[in-house]
């Protein structure tokens, strides 16, 4: 083949015979297209045969990843339904921690009434000692 090239000189050089067969199954119109080296029939003929290729790869391997979540997600919804207790077992659950609840209440009020009376009784220990300490203050005054 030949052609001129951009400073208008003729270039020369051979072809393949069957380059303009491979040229018409890659639906490349131009007669100066050149398969680029790995470039197989079949591949993109405006990319670049490593770049298809991985962008190949790639998409099969995000289809596997997609795949793969969303069989973990069917399994998750699986333990969900197996881990959620159902309503009688449940609200027999909720009767034995309210009768566990009634003493632990009574206990609680105790405790808060026992609270207040020692409450009580160190304001009136605070009271006496701070009378007591103004006395001392004033003995040592005198």
């Amino acid at each position: 083949m030949r052609r001129h090239n951009a400073d208008g000189a003729m270039e020369y050089w051979l072809e393949s015979a069957d380059l303009m067969d491979i040229r018409k199954e890659a639906g490349v119109k131009d007669p100066y297209w050149n398969p680029p080296p790995g470039w197989k029939l079949g591949d993109n003929p405006t990319q670049d045969p490593v770049c298809a290729r991985e962008l190949k790869e790639l998409r099969e391997e995000i289809a596997k990843l997609k795949t793969s979540m969303m069989e973990n997600r069917k399994t998750e919804k699986n333990l969900a339904l197996v881990t959620t207790p159902n309503s009688a077992a449940a609200s027999q659950n909720m009767v034995h921690e309210a009768n566990m609840l009634l003493p632990l209440k009574e206990k609680y009020m105790d405790l808060m009434k026992l609270k207040d009376k020692l409450e009580g009784q160190l304001g009136e220990i605070g009271k006496s000692l701070s009378g007591v300490e103004v006395i001392e203050d004033y003995r040592l005054l005198l």
